[in-house]
């Protein structure tokens, strides 16, 4: 007689195990992820704590810059150098205000702001635009 088995689980069971299967791999992707997010706190905090140890060495450098920059210094290496050098006159000196951005740009703008055409350096005739009905247009 022929044995009328033709798997090993049972038709209905077929489902389940596929739910199972695919739960299993949501439930694996889950894990990777978890380990992605722990590996990637690791790397921020790692990354905070070498920021601040560049700001640290920063603000240790500006202060050996400032201290190196104070007046009794400079004059002290001046005399230890023989270097010669005297502080310029009060008369030479500029002190610049709070709005040292604006003095700047006046200044670089000065040309640009000018009445008429203004051409550059090196360059040809400077063209002139005339608009009919313009004030000061023909």
């Amino acid at each position: 007689m022929r044995s009328r088995a033709r798997a090993f689980a049972h038709p209905t069971l077929l489902p389940y195990v596929a739910c199972i299967g695919i739960l299993g791999i949501g439930g694996g992707g889950i894990v990777l992820q978890r380990a992605e997010i722990a590996r990637l706190a690791n790397h921020r905090e790692g990354m905070k704590a070498a920021i601040e140890k560049c700001e640290r060495r920063l603000k240790a450098a500006e202060m050996v810059v400032a201290k190196e920059q104070s007046v009794e210094v400079l004059l002290r290496r001046n005399e230890e150098w023989g270097l010669g050098l005297a502080p310029p006159a009060e008369a030479r000196i500029t002190r610049a205000g709070a709005a040292t951005e604006e003095r700047a740009a006046a200044r670089r703008n000065r040309a640009s702001l000018t009445e008429g055409p203004v051409a550059p350096a090196g360059a040809g005739p400077a063209v002139v635009f005339r608009l009919p009905g313009a004030a000061g247009g023909r």
